[in-house]
């Protein structure tokens, strides 16, 4: 009798077992903050593991994290990336034979898994981020087979590439082919509204879009340089005009007249003034050949209708952070296109001169020495401006993620029309395009933490500093427009010089975001705009 009750009290025995050894093998894994959707799956042919790190020299960490997932998946190739925010180790690192790495100012897991996910030589099964210092896994996903399926089908390892690598310096030190230097700015832009699970207007699809257009061709603007040490190629931008010139020297108007330009058309904030935007756009010379529209996340959408009654071209739309709209656009647009200025300027002037570009570059090139003699430098007359972005600053500590081009317009919400050289030609026809956006600040911003200055203290005007009188002027003038258009004041970083403040306006709100850094010197200049060429 006592043989016979044993069966189902072992059958009890070995169920309890094995849940508590469900139970620990959940909580072993569990102390390292696994996400919910994440499952371990048997068999992955190729597992990538994205460690955020501050030093990145930690192998021991790196075999501690490699036997761990080697027993999850027998057999896996393990391929460890290493995020690294500075470069004090980077001599040690390339010595490395193990891990790959990326340099990056902006490890944040929303976007880095996806990110790394793109810049794999091949699509990764598993993409896994590991905190080095806190010694947890931050973030892990089945990697998402949207965004591969919407580019893969037009060159996607070169494409995106082309787009969104560059070669750069680090401590005066050449970061060679063994480390990708990630663009970061123009991606993080792009998935910053994005719900990688359920969003419905992916901004990587109004991309895709872009560059999977029938008959596109893309310019091959960079080399595969091949690994001596690991054999394995890594894509590099060289682009001697963009990123390896100090300065602009100044050219004649023959010269410049030949060089490649991109004019961009955001449309008025306000909606009201949506459609007459449209009928400017309907009125151009050379008609695009599709739209792409772009919504900052407060603004009311605008009634896709009344776009459609006016323009017969495909249009593609997404969403994109009001405080760098415009910095979005114009780096979207150098990546696209091969460009080397961008013209911006209100269309409600130039349909009465239709040589404007051709007036601007007489008057523009009477001034070279001025206006694109250093560093990263814009000018302007009336509401039109030109720059070229430079990455001089890009290569001073502290790296900062974006170059910031000040902005001196009437303190309005502008609006620019033109047309664009293409970068990409369908068909054999010349590709044009038309851009439409929101803009809400006059000046990009070089960082994302700023301090706030009110226009309401005026105590600025009553300085006997010249210089801190100069600042008071342009920031009133941006602000509410009191001095008059025809004195532009003219922001420029010179060689050797970190702005104490790169100040991002708000004209509706009035108010502005500074940067503690040392003082830029600030020039004014009083320019005739009733006739820019003499």
């Amino acid at each position: 009798m006592n043989i016979d009750n044993s069966q189902p009290q072992i059958q009890i025995l070995t169920l309890l077992c094995l849940l508590i050894y469900a139970t620990v093998k959940y909580t072993s894994f569990n102390r390292y903050k696994l996400v919910e959707d994440f499952y371990f799956s048997i068999g992955k042919d190729r597992v990538n593991i994205i460690i955020q790190s501050e030093t990145f020299s930690n192998q021991q960490f790196q075999k501690n994290w490699g036997h761990i997932l080697n027993a999850e998946f027998p057999g896996a190739k393990l391929d460890f990336y290493y995020l690294c925010k500075n470069a004090e180790n980077i001599n040690e690192t390339l010595n490395l034979s193990g891990p790959k790495v990326i340099m990056t100012t902006y490890t944040d897991s929303g976007y880095l898994p996806l990110l790394i996910s793109i810049y794999g030589i091949q699509e990764p099964d598993l993409v896994v981020f590991i905190n080095e210092t806190g010694n947890q896994l931050l973030h892990s996903f089945i990697s998402n087979q949207w965004i591969y399926n919407s580019i893969i089908d037009h060159h996607f390892d070169q494409s995106l590439a082309c787009i969104f690598g560059f070669q750069t310096f680090y401590n005066k030190k050449q970061i060679g082919s063994d480390v990708m230097v990630v663009k970061e700015p123009i991606i993080r832009e792009l998935i910053y509204h994005t719900d990688i699970n359920s969003s419905s207007i992916s901004p990587f699809y109004a991309l895709s879009m872009i560059l999977s257009l029938n008959g596109t061709k893309l310019k091959n603007k960079f080399n595969l340089i091949s690994s001596e040490d690991r054999k394995t190629e890594f894509p590099s931008i060289i682009d001697p005009i963009r990123y390896n010139v100090k300065c602009i020297k100044p050219t004649n108007f023959s010269d410049i007249r030949n060089a490649n330009f991109a004019y961009l058309l955001p449309t008025y904030k306000r909606s009201q003034y949506f459609s007459q935007s449209l009928s400017s756009l309907k009125k151009q010379t050379i008609q695009p050949k599709f739209y792409l529209m772009t919504q900052t996340r407060h603004h009311i959408m605008y009634d896709l209708n009344i776009l459609q009654s006016y323009v017969d071209a495909p249009i593609y739309h997404f969403w994109t952070p009001n405080w760098n709209t415009f910095f979005l656009l114009a780096n979207l647009i150098t990546c696209l296109l091969d460009v080397d200025y961008i013209i911006r300027y209100d269309d409600d002037m130039w349909p009465m001169n239709p040589n404007v570009d051709e007036n601007a570059l007489k008057f523009i090139n009477s001034r070279t020495d001025i206006m694109i003699g250093h560093g990263n430098f814009e000018s302007c007359f009336t509401n039109m401006c030109l720059f070229k972005q430079k990455p001089k600053l890009l290569r001073k500590p502290p790296y900062p993620d974006t170059v910031a081009t000040p902005l001196i317009f009437r303190p309005s919400h502008m609006k620019y029309a033109g047309r664009i050289r293409p970068f990409m030609l369908i068909g054999g026809e010349d590709f044009h395009l038309s851009i439409s956006a929101s803009l809400e600040c006059d000046i990009i911003s070089l960082h994302h933490h700023f301090n706030f200055w009110s226009f309401q203290n005026d105590g600025l005007q009553h300085s006997n500093d010249p210089e801190i009188l100069n600042e008071y002027k342009v920031r009133k003038y941006l602000a509410n427009g009191k001095y008059p258009v025809e004195n532009v004041f003219c922001h420029y970083v010179e060689a050797g010089y970190q702005p104490k403040c790169w100040e991002t306006y708000s004209v509706n709100k009035f108010e502005a975001r500074s940067y503690n850094y040392k003082r830029a010197p600030i020039i004014e200049e009083e320019i005739n705009i009733s006739d820019p060429l003499n």
